[in-house]
């Protein structure tokens, strides 16, 4: 019954099942508003999920009038009617994971068995049964009872352990848990031929090459293995013999590291502290970079942008955020200056990873700035260290980006059986005419940023109502419009001052002047001639801000606009005697550019006399 549902004991029902016992839609509709106005007890609901015009109501909030004048079934018969249909599903999905298992999982076992038979028909038999257990383990962890699994098992026939007994099939269960494939195999099978082929010298040199730097592939190993074994004495090993020892989890844990390098030891050596999840915002801000999977038309041909996040970890929201061609210091900068200007505050913590951005120059100043406020940096000692911000790029693809036209799937490192469409969709996205421009793409970031946080994942309140609902730390440090001034505009170092005035001048050849004044008569008196810090920012020139050398604030100082330029206009005055009268309005400026003032405007009126007057 697709419109019967039990949560957490309690049963639910669609409009259409009580239609078809006669309840009037009128009424349903009635009571349900009533119970959303708080009018009314009964008729308690919630929207689904997934469609939203599907309405579920609590069957034990019906009045007993309704269930009693429509004779709807007890509540006791829909609740063994709904445990009945989740043992029916339960069934079916136990059916089929254990035949993908048995036809086409046992594939990836076949390499445990490879050097130990020979035969195909047995490999094959020992790789099925390898596979059938695997996954009857796995329905074990998810709660699925033995005594469910069981007797679907033992349908399969040629399996290498068959039994009629669930607790020989539990031991057995048990054994493979503790053992691997080893549970299968004969303790005795195979290891005298294993032991006079394979000496300590073979294994030593087995893994000298397999530590070699130029990542020799399996059958690599094996042609120069053999090689020195015949040059040294030795008798030669198979390939699957060789490839048994490489499988080996020991074998695999003393020489990746050396293979892989230090980044495979982090990830998959190297043990982790878990970290508690931040009771406040503000507490813990986790940085990273990413490419966005949207192309866009670049010089005839795709092109990717490059977007940067700061993750509020409380929260779940971007607080934060840049894009640009390429990940480089000026966008995280930009990021982190979007987020303290939206928080108007710094958090207690930053983790971020070991990109190249975080190195240089402008970054480091904004580090030193936030120390100083009381910001810890940290890099992350293992990747999980910053894992929820890179949990945030997978769910921002699958949930956001993937419905945005263009969209090509997530990245090729990705393992994921729907990480990306058919190569049909991707080559039809690529295409120059299908292709948005740069700025397009640009424009429509933000908006993806803003759908990710009002996003609602799970049920679970969206971002956004996080954010605003929780409190800010208490420790997380306040940014005062000075100190904001300091950490992300620009800075022009020991300026000295003439004339009691800044000038900045920009553009090849100085092409654009900017002029600020300082009204004040003591403070004249006080910096001219001396040098201070300027910040100014190239989207806002209207005022500057002037520092001593101790960074102390000294003033806010507006700009000046510059004087107009001379116009003149000519009046053409017919008269009998054709005299010609021009009027001239004049504003008289020197043609200086450190000119101060604006001059006193003078009205001359210049009467010309023609030929004919004089």
């Amino acid at each position: 019954m697709n419109n019967v549902i039990d949560l957490g004991g309690e049963i639910y029902v669609l409009i259409s099942f009580l239609e078809k016992y006669g309840v009037s839609s009128h009424t349903i509709n009635n009571g349900t508003c009533r119970n959303r106005k708080r009018k009314t007890i009964f008729y308690e609901h919630f929207y689904d999920s997934i469609n939203k015009k599907k309405i579920w109501l609590k069957y034990s909030s019906l009045p007993i009038q309704l269930i009693n004048s429509h004779k709807l079934p007890p509540i006791q018969d829909l609740m063994e009617v709904v445990e009945k249909e989740e043992k029916n599903k339960t069934i079916d999905l136990i059916k089929s994971k254990l035949s993908f298992a048995f036809e086409n999982g046992y594939r990836k076992f076949i390499k445990y068995y490879l050097g130990v038979f020979h035969e195909k028909e047995i490999i094959e038999s020992y790789a099925r049964t390898h596979s059938l257990f695997s996954n009857c383990l796995e329905l074990k962890q998810f709660g699925i009872k033995i005594k469910e699994i069981f007797p679907e098992y033992i349908k399969f026939v040629g399996l290498q352990f068959q039994t009629k007994n669930i607790k020989s099939f539990y031991q057995k269960l048990l054994e493979y848990e503790l053992s691997g494939h080893r549970a299968f195999i004969h303790k005795n099978y195979g290891t005298v031929r294993e032991k006079y082929k394979l000496t300590e010298n073979h294994l030593s040199k087995i893994a000298e090459l397999y530590r070699d730097s130029k990542m020799l592939s399996g059958r690599e190993i094996h042609e120069k293995l053999n090689l020195w074994a015949v040059k040294n004495g030795y008798s030669k090993v198979s390939l699957s013999a060789i490839k048994n020892v490489m499988a080996n989890n020991e074998f695999q844990n003393r020489n990746r590291v050396y293979r892989n390098g230090c980044e495979w030891k982090k990830r998959i050596f190297d043990p982790f502290l878990l970290r508690e999840k931040p009771e406040y915002n503000g507490t813990l801000w986790q940085i990273d970079g990413s490419r966005l999977q949207i192309p866009y038309l670049n010089k005839n041909k795709p092109g990717f942008l490059n977007y940067f996040v700061i993750y509020d970890v409380h929260s779940g929201k971007i607080v934060g955020y840049s894009i640009d061609k390429s990940e480089n210091s000026n966008m995280i900068v930009e990021a982190i200056k979007m987020a303290v200007e939206n928080c108007k505050y710094a958090p207690m913590e930053i983790v971020s990873d070991s990109t190249g951005g975080l190195k240089s120059t402008r970054f480091t100043i904004l580090k030193e700035h936030l120390s100083l406020l009381g910001t810890q940096f940290r890099k992350h000692e293992h990747p999980r260290d910053k894992g929820q911000v890179e949990r945030f790029v997978g769910s921002f693809q699958t949930t956001v980006c993937k419905n945005i036209d263009g969209y090509i799937g997530e990245g090729i490192k990705s393992r994921r059986v729907d990480a990306r469409p058919s190569n049909k969709v991707i080559q039809e996205a690529l295409k120059p005419s299908n292709l948005r421009s740069e700025s397009e793409l640009k424009e429509l970031f933000p908006n993806l940023i803003d759908q990710y946080n009002k996003l609602k994942i799970n049920d679970k309140k969206s971002p956004n109502l996080i954010f605003d609902l929780a409190q800010k730390d208490e420790y997380a440090p306040d940014v005062s419009d000075n100190d904001f001034t300091l950490m992300f505009w620009n800075r022009i170092h020991d300026y000295k001052i003439k004339n009691s005035m800044v000038l900045i001048t920009e553009g090849s050849f100085r092409k654009q002047t900017y002029q600020y004044i300082i009204d004040d008569y003591d403070l004249r008196i006080k910096l001219n001639l001396s040098k201070v810090l300027v910040c100014y920012s190239k989207s806002d020139r209207s005022y500057i801000k002037l520092f001593d050398e101790n960074e102390n604030h000294i003033i806010d100082v507006k700009r000046t606009i510059p004087v107009p330029i001379v116009f003149r206009k000519k009046v053409k005055k017919e008269s009998k005697k054709s005299q010609i009268i021009d009027s001239v309005v004049e504003q008289k400026v020197l043609s200086d550019k450190n000119q101060l003032y604006k001059q006193p405007e003078t009205l001359d009126i210049l009467f010309i006399k023609s030929k004919n007057n004089e």
